[in-house]
């Protein structure tokens, strides 16, 4: 998805007030099913909120990680 990579491209570049904006696009933009896709963008907006040293968005957005059931996916579980 688009909105995905270009979070991951502007927060290469430092650029984490776009990165965020792609970041929360990209997770409004996934279907619910979607749990592997919806865990990894997630992963992505809580580095971007990291690297904003915003820690209390960090916790906020990756808490949905540790209550997800389903999730099974190593490459998500090594992140």
């Amino acid at each position: 998805m688009l909105a995905s990579e270009s979070a991951l491209i502007r927060r290469d570049f430092e650029q984490y007030d776009q990165a965020l904006t792609y970041a929360e696009q990209s997770l409004a933009l996934r279907e619910a099913s979607r749990a592997r896709s919806l865990a990894l963008s997630r992963i992505t907006l809580v580095d971007i909120h990291v690297r904003r040293g915003d820690l209390d968005a960090a916790v906020s957005a990756g808490h949905p990680l540790s209550t997800s059931p389903t999730l099974g996916s190593v490459r998500v579980l090594q992140l």
